[in-house]
């Protein structure tokens, strides 16, 4: 599949399950940052994203698509590489969003279970991983 999408974007052309680049995404990325969000939103199309209502601190809540893992591995992210946890997480794209997470504290219900977040991780261009601890109902 990436080299399908990386011989697509090098001759311009994009085959049918390349989802293209919205236009407020395709003015602050090119070369391979747009590649990469390019495939960013292909792979939440083809891995079928599901409905994420952000409700942000303070504003109105929104549906976005996101793809959550219930068992998403947190590694340590230094040399002396590790698993930290295993926790809900969710993939989302940061232009989705009301507001960058990293400046909120937001609660997110997924699949009817509502969450807080616990740590923000930059995915790549344009998105971020959202470590979740599910609220007592």
């Amino acid at each position: 599949m990436s080299l399908q999408l990386f011989q697509a974007f090098e001759a311009e052309t994009l085959p049918p399950t390349v989802v293209p680049l919205p236009p407020e995404l395709a003015t602050p990325y090119s070369g391979f940052a747009a590649f990469v969000a390019q495939t960013d939103l292909t792979a939440r199309a083809l891995l079928g994203g599901e409905p994420v209502i952000y409700t942000p601190h303070t504003g109105s809540p929104v549906t976005v698509t996101g793809i959550f893992d219930r068992s998403f591995v947190l590694d340590k992210g230094t040399a002396d590489a590790g698993v930290e946890a295993v926790m809900p997480a969710v993939f989302l794209q940061l232009a989705d969003l009301p507001i960058d997470p990293e400046d909120d504290e937001p609660i997110l219900t997924i699949r009817g279970a509502r969450f807080r977040v616990t740590e923000r991780r930059d995915a790549d261009f344009g998105s971020i991983v959202l470590a979740l601890r599910e609220l007592a109902s």
